[in-house]
């Protein structure tokens, strides 16, 4: 998920959903003109705002991708991915009903492991207020799978997520060759349930290299204190420069993909993404909704 950074020593409670979410004025894109100046004032600002350019320019494409099955381009199929699409053979040899933790015969890096039952993450707060279960009703897997990647060189895929009705929270993405992880994670959720009841999508300690930065420099232009343990939610709204700026960066992509390759066209949106920051690691959550066929949500 991208290099870690020396963080505040501060000790954070868990995130309150009840706190007032900040909704930030829309309007962050910076012209070209505002970039340069900026580059002679903080080259790593200018770099980010040109990056930023790049991030709104992809999200809008994918937001359009989302909403309109007549936009063009789209190179995201819709398909519902299962275990046994995604292991081939190996299908055999995983038993999703056995919790693997200790066993390390079984444990070779190719196959899921199933960890067992667990409640929401600390970092996201009170999920019982949007509808989601509090309780110990959500499958943990990880997968390791090793692969070939450029030049012939071995690498590994680091996927673990924890899935439950109407929720994703992924905790670790790394990919590097194979499958993408939108279809792991619909391989995991419909395991338990129809995609179709999915609607929030966690992302717990981001730290990859092009979203956590590029959050962290929208909170600087919108002069909101990253180290402040108070500060709530903040609120990037659907069709709004910073969404699609956040929607256009890895992990925003990787939701988009996600929602692509599981819902029809123009039947449903990431209504918005939430971000706020837990012990100093930035946390994500990206809300799906149901539209009806004017776009509205439902």
């Amino acid at each position: 998920m991208g290099g870690q950074r020396k963080r505040k020593a501060y000790q954070q409670k868990a995130w309150d959903s009840s706190r007032t979410e900040v909704t930030p004025t829309s309007g962050s894109g910076l012209s070209p003109s505002e970039i340069a100046a900026m580059s002679l004032e903080d080259p790593y600002r200018a770099d980010l705002a040109q990056l930023g350019v790049q991030y709104r320019q992809r999200g809008a494409e994918l937001q359009a991708w989302i909403a309109d099955p007549t936009s063009p381009g789209c190179n995201v199929e819709l398909k519902i991915q299962s275990w046994e699409t995604l292991l081939g053979d190996d299908i055999r040899r995983w038993d999703r009903n056995t919790t693997l933790t200790t066993n390390l015969e079984l444990i070779d890096g190719q196959m899921p492991i199933q960890r067992g039952w667990v409640s929401p993450p600390l970092e996201v707060g009170n999920v019982h207020k949007i509808g989601l279960s509090h309780n110990n009703v959500y499958r943990q897997i990880l997968w390791q799978p090793m692969g070939t990647g450029p030049h012939g060189v071995q690498v590994m895929n680091i996927w673990r997520q924890d899935t439950g009705l109407g929720a994703i929270f992924a905790r670790d993405i790394l990919r590097q060759h194979g499958a993408h992880w939108g279809e792991v994670c619909q391989a995991q959720y419909t395991i338990d349930n129809p995609i179709e009841t999915l609607k929030y999508v966690f992302v717990i300690n981001c730290v990859n290299d092009q979203t956590w930065p590029y959050v962290m420099d929208l909170y600087y232009r919108k002069k909101l204190s990253y180290d402040d343990p108070l500060l709530p939610a903040v609120i990037w709204q659907w069709d709004s420069p910073e969404y699609q700026e956040i929607l256009g960066t890895t992990i925003g992509r990787g939701v988009a993909r996600l929602v692509l390759g599981s819902f029809p066209r123009g039947t449903r949106r990431i209504d918005r993404i939430q971000t706020w920051v837990h012990n100093g690691q930035l946390q994500l959550r990206f809300d799906i909704v149901e539209v009806n066929p004017t776009g509205e949500a439902v």
